[in-house]
Parts: structure tokens; sequence; C-alpha cells
């Protein structure tokens, strides 16, 4: 089943990096990247379509399928992590000068699975069929592996990088613009003419030329004295001859002895070889400062697939702890958002008890105030009590007289 599907276009605009397992259904729409592209172990291609990358990246954490075409519109790295990237029989990757792979497993490669202009970044082929491309440039250490003919018309080999092809493949091709090493090992090339020019040609072991090859504008190095290039029936090599020795070929089909001479060579077949000694013979090591530029390179290798592996996984991490601290964020705006409800209701009823304190202070002033009239009138209460208490203590004597007068006029009276 189908866990991504585009019917039309679709934008990832995240401000996250976008994981993605399970197949991809591009259903001939756009892909549309604004941040790197994280794809899982055993992601398929199900159905043709566009990716258009943005120069962002598809980042691998396990084997990539590749069953439909994948064309990109514009500058996209797959970055495969040292995983495989399979083709299967329908699929291809689209969009010529565009496509950067680099730390991969290329499987499945027959003709015209990659575009032209591919650049390829420590990788290593193993390629079904016949492999076609014009044009390929190729950084860090590519090595070719198969049966059948891989055909690059005009590759590139870049500064310290290396394009090796190991035992039994073909390598056909026209011109190679070489900086770094052309690695041949027990495989056979082929041109009419073929070229190198520049950097360094290394023979492993017999490698057979067929057509005309060109060896004048570059340095070739053989990796020990069992190495020989081996000539085709009626093919051609001309190669500069170092001073004070002269370059052995040998032939791979046993006819009539012949010599060949040129101003830069001499070429002698297997039976017809001078009566020098071994030494005399273009046959010497590989230079130990190639040597080291392989180790140098292998070891370089190896430590950027450590830290790739250390990238990866800290990533992934950074992403688990971008997601909580996402949820995070969200839960403490909200809890913000509550807490400012809340500051607003007790603004609303601070403002109300500062309304109510006023009042209460005016009602406590005239409370005040009219406890100091009572009290005044309390003190004139107090005054007029004390005069009526003795104006009743002599009401009180006065009556206690009338009463002696009345009892004593009634005395008389008798």
């Amino acid at each position: 089943d189908q866990v991504f599907s585009a019917s039309e276009n679709v934008s990832l605009n995240s401000y996250y990096p976008t994981f993605v397992e399970g197949n991809i259904g591009l259903n001939n729409g756009t892909l549309e990247l604004f941040k790197n592209l994280y794809l899982g172990n055993g992601v398929s291609f199900v159905s043709p379509g566009n990716i258009s990358a943005k120069g962002h990246a598809l980042i691998l954490n396990g084997e990539l399928i590749v069953n439909e075409p994948v064309v990109f519109d514009n500058s996209v790295i797959i970055n495969g992590q040292s995983n495989t990237i399979f083709f299967g029989q329908n699929g291809f990757f689209g969009g010529d000068n565009l496509l950067t792979i680099r730390n991969a497993v290329l499987r499945g490669l027959n003709n015209n699975k990659l575009p032209d202009g591919v650049s390829l970044d420590n990788i290593a082929i193993e390629f079904l069929g016949d492999p076609n491309l014009f044009s390929m440039s190729v950084n860090g250490i590519v090595s070719v592996m198969g049966r059948g003919k891989f055909t690059c018309r005009i590759p590139t080999i870049y500064n310290n990088a290396i394009l090796s092809f190991d035992r039994g493949t073909t390598f056909i091709f026209d011109e190679i613009i070489n900086n770094g090493v052309l690695h041949l090992n027990s495989c056979t090339i082929v041109g009419d003419p073929l070229t190198v020019k520049g950097g360094i040609v290394l023979i492993e072991n017999n490698v057979t030329v067929v057509g005309q090859a060109d060896f004048s504008e570059t340095e070739v190095e053989f990796a020990s004295e069992s190495s020989r290039l081996v000539l085709d029936e009626d093919s051609k090599i001309q190669i500069i001859q170092d001073e004070g020795k002269k370059p052995y070929i040998r032939r791979n089909k046993e006819k009539e002895t012949r010599k060949i001479n040129s101003e830069s060579l001499q070429i002698y077949t297997f039976d017809d070889l001078p009566d020098f000694d071994d030494n005399f013979f273009l046959t010497r090591e590989i230079t130990g400062s190639v040597w080291n530029l392989i180790k140098a390179n292998s070891d370089a290798i190896i430590s950027q697939d450590v830290r790739i592996t250390t990238n990866a996984n800290n990533i992934a991490t950074n992403a688990t702890d971008i997601d909580i601290n996402a949820a995070n964020i969200r839960a403490n705006s909200r809890a913000i958002v509550n807490n400012s409800y809340r500051l607003n209701s007790f603004d609303l009823r601070t403002t109300t008890n500062a309304t109510d304190i006023d009042i209460n202070a005016a009602n406590i002033r005239a409370n005040s105030r009219a406890i100091v009239n009572n009290s005044y009138r309390l003190n004139s209460f107090d005054l007029r009590t004390t005069t009526n208490a003795t104006d009743i203590d002599i009401n009180a004597a006065n009556i206690r007289a009338n009463s002696r007068a009345i009892v004593n006029n009634s005395y008389r009276l008798n």
C-alpha cells in the first residue's frame, strides 16, 4: 500500500525534516521539497513522477527501490549513507546534469538508468546488461563491477578521485578528462579511438585494449611486475616511453611475430622480446604516492561512514526532540493563553475590588465623622444628665423637706 501519494502537485513545506516510510506514489505529479527528505528502509517509488528538490537532499536510512521513473526538475543530492539503491525493470532517474549520488551502492543498472551528467561520489556500481551514458563526473572512489559493457563516452575524473573497473568488466569510452586515477583491473577497455587526458592510469593484472588507445597525455603506472596491457587483434596503443625503459605490451593471441615502431613507442609481442634484463622494461611498480592516495581515500570513506552514521542517529534524535519540543511549545502556548484569560479576569476583579475599597473608605470616613459627632452629642448628654442628677438631688431634698413640713402641719392640725 502507498503511504505517500501525490495525485497532482504536492509541496513538503515544513519547518522540520520530513521522514517517509513505505511506498511513494508520485502518480505523474510533482513532489516539491523545501527541506531534506529522509527515506526509511525499503521505500519504493511505485508510480512515475517528478521531484522538484530545489537543491535539497534525499537521505536514505535503508534500501531505496526505484520501480518507476523519477525525474528531477532541478539540482538534487541523494545521500545513500552506505545503503543500496536498486533499479527495477522500469525504474530510472531522469534529469540531465542535475543529480548527485553519494555514499551508495547502485544495483540493477542497465541501459539509461542514470541521467547524463550524473555526479558520483564514493559509489559502488554493480550493473546488469549494458549501461549507457554520454557523460558523468567522478568524485571520491567509484568502483564498477559487472559482466556487461559499461559505456560512458566522456567521463570526468576530478582531483584525488579514482574510477575503478574491476575483473570481467568492459569499459567503452571515447575520452576521459582525468585529474585523478583511472584504475583498470583485469578488465577490457574499448574505443575507436579511446583517449585518456591527464592524471594516472593504473594497470593491475592483464588489461585488454580493443581499438585505438592514446595514453600519450597521461601517466601509465603498473601495480606489479605481472601487470600488463594486452592488445586485442588489430589494436594499437600510443604511450609515453620512460627514459631508459621500453613499455612491455603483450598480445592476447599467438599470431605471427611482428614489431611495431614509432617515435615514442616500441611494442613487442611476447615471442619477440629482445634479450634485456627484466628491469629494462616498463613493468615498474606503482609509485607510493598513488597507493597512499588510494589508502587515504579509503580511510577517509570509512571515517566519513562512521561520521555519517553518527550524524544520522543524531539527526533522528534531534528530530524526535524537536517534535517533543514542538508539542511542549504548543502546550505552553495554550497555557499562556489560558493564563492570559485568567489574568484578564484577575484584572477585572482587582479593578472592582479597588472601587469597592474606595467606596468602603468613603463610608468609613463618613462613619468616623458620625462617630465624632455622636461623641460630641454624648458629651452634651453626659453634661445634661449630670445637671439633671443634681436637680433630682435638690428636688429629693425639697420633697423630704416638704414631707417633714406636711407631717409637722399634720401634728399642728391635730
